[in-house]
């Protein structure tokens, strides 16, 4: 999961081809990569640990 994240930004967006520095081909995978966790549940869709730190 740490390494799934990395290419994700703190809104939960997949970041782009050029702040990953991936090839075209690489990007799409870790495109199907993220998709196919988000949709086992592995990943949550959105991420809210930012949320609930800033609320006092």
């Amino acid at each position: 999961m740490s390494l799934i994240s990395q290419f994700i930004s703190e809104q939960g967006k997949i970041l782009s081809r050029c702040v990953n520095r991936l090839t075209l081909k690489q990007q799409r995978l870790i495109t199907i990569t993220i998709k196919q966790t988000l949709i086992l549940s592995s990943l949550p869709f959105l991420n809210n640990e930012k949320q609930f730190e800033k609320t006092d």
